[in-house]
């Protein structure tokens, strides 16, 4: 979805990776959510290792109901997200055993494809803020 203006939502309140440890974040959105930590520059800032920035990530669970300035209240559903990989060393000794994953077939383990039902994508013409940003 394309906003002329964003969405500005009240403050919500979410776990962090850190036990017991709570974050308020004030979030917007305009078709790309705003608000968030932004990991790629953190794993950049940590030369591309997670185990220094783990503190940093959040994660909003899917369904967390949100309302607007107004509000109106809407649910979250993450649609895109990213996996960040620790480094491996390189003495496996200690890492879990994975021979259960040999007997696992794709044709036959993996779920079917189900239509997301959110309808066909809308047309538009012309974008007036694309991350965030006015364009003119």
């Amino acid at each position: 979805m394309i906003l002329a203006n964003p969405i500005m939502l009240e403050q919500i309140t979410v776990a962090t990776n850190v036990p017991d440890v709570t974050k308020n974040l004030l979030l917007q959105f305009d078709g790309w959510m705003h608000g968030l930590p932004d990991m790629h520059d953190a794993l950049k800032q940590a030369d591309w290792d997670i185990s220094n920035i783990w503190e940093k990530i959040i994660n909003i669970p899917a369904g967390t109901a949100v309302t607007d300035s107004n509000g109106i209240g809407y649910y979250i559903k993450p649609l895109e997200t990213s996996i960040f990989l620790a480094v491996v060393p390189a003495d496996t000794a200690g890492l879990p055993d994975l021979t259960r994953a040999d007997s696992i077939n794709l044709d036959t383990d993996v779920p079917t494809f189900t239509e997301h039902g959110m309808g066909d994508k809308p047309d538009i013409s012309t974008v007036k803020y694309s991350e965030g940003v006015l364009v003119e």
